[in-house]
């Protein structure tokens, strides 16, 4: 079963708000109410919706991890930091603890 959005909600409760003013009696106020709690749930469903929208953007953006960068200490060329032997000279590149 799916979820009515919060839009319906609110527009729902607004007409039955509004028909139930129009009319009135008094023995519309259950309505009234009703309709009133119908508003409050729209309108909570959407900021809730909307919340969870930007949570999921950001959890969808990729974290890019900073590389870092090392220098061969013989000829200075720049080598990523999982390499263990300089691309440009051959010698083996020293991890630093």
């Amino acid at each position: 079963m799916t979820e009515i959005p919060g839009i319906v909600w609110l527009i729902v409760g607004i007409m039955i708000t509004l028909v139930s003013l129009w009319l009135g009696n008094k023995n519309l106020i259950l309505f009234i109410i009703a309709g009133g709690v119908m508003v409050l749930v729209g309108l909570l469903k959407m900021v809730v919706k909307r919340k969870e929208k930007k949570e999921m953007k950001a959890a969808e953006r990729p974290q890019q991890q900073p590389q870092s960068v090392k220098y061969c200490h013989k000829c200075g060329t720049a080598l990523m930091a999982i390499d263990q032997f300089c691309h440009n000279c051959g010698s083996r590149v020293f991890h630093r603890r």
